[in-house]
């Protein structure tokens, strides 16, 4: 919320450690640290976007994305789980750091001629890893209203692209048909023509 919602007086009640035995007795808690009216003056529409085309809400994640270790292989970690269909479509030109949770045709075939009928028409990589410096990830399911990201998970197994995304076809892998701001090449637009 910022320094602005907290009472001028937060910083010395903090340092003095009045929050447990407030000069007056009594006791303190920290929502009494909070400018009333300051917060009152942010309400609940502080950024109000909208709905996405179809009538969905947007997914936001606040940036930048922390990459987890935990139980990673050596030397490896987790991936950011916002993908980029493709950067050889649309006009994506800036250079994206690749990671093992890409597909391409010769090493996953049989996974994308399992969910995509088109496969065959695909370009030769899919599912690019975002920029996980953005300060805000924010998508739209897309018209199908299912997530084409991957799946949020603990750990994940490198060599099963089916355990890395919940899907049904081929918009719902590798960023799909989810309208985000971190493609800038627009490579969902492939599933909306």
């Amino acid at each position: 919320m910022g320094r602005d919602c907290l009472r001028n007086d937060s910083g010395s009640i903090l340092n003095q450690q009045h929050l447990i035995t407030p000069p007056n007795g009594g006791t303190q808690y920290y929502i009494d640290l909070i400018n009333r009216e300051m917060l009152a003056q942010i309400g609940t529409n502080y950024m109000d976007i909208g709905l996405d085309p179809w009538g969905g809400t947007y997914r936001i994640w606040p940036g930048p994305w922390r990459y987890s270790r935990i139980n990673a292989p050596a030397g490896q970690r987790w991936p950011i789980p916002f993908r980029i269909f493709t950067v050889e479509t649309g006009t994506s030109t800036f250079a994206v750091q690749k990671d093992q949770f890409i597909l391409t045709k010769a090493d996953h075939d049989f996974f994308l001629s399992a969910v995509a009928a088109d496969a065959e028409t695909w370009p030769s990589v899919v599912s690019y890893p975002a920029d996980g410096n953005k300060s805000v990830f924010i998508w739209s399911l897309g018209q199908n209203s299912r997530s084409s990201q991957m799946l949020y998970k603990a750990v994940y197994d490198p060599a099963d692209p089916f355990d890395w995304f919940y899907t049904d076809s081929g918009e719902d892998i590798g960023g799909g048909d989810d309208v985000n701001n971190w493609d800038t090449g627009t490579s969902w637009q492939r599933f909306y023509m």
